[in-house]
């Protein structure tokens, strides 16, 4: 189960978003991070923070 999904053009900002939403939670989690390329406009820095 999805716990957060998160989308940001600054990847030091999405990172401080991932820090704050896992420092609140108790047990198992995984973060999977990804870049989306667009032609002509920049990239678009995601992560989906999921249940264990």
């Amino acid at each position: 189960m999805d716990i957060a999904r998160l989308a940001d053009p600054d990847p030091s900002s999405l990172a401080a978003r991932v820090a704050r939403i896992t420092a609140g939670l108790a047990g198992g989690y995984v973060v999977l991070q990804a870049t989306l390329w667009y032609t002509g406009r920049p990239p678009v820095y995601t992560a989906v923070v999921k249940e264990q």
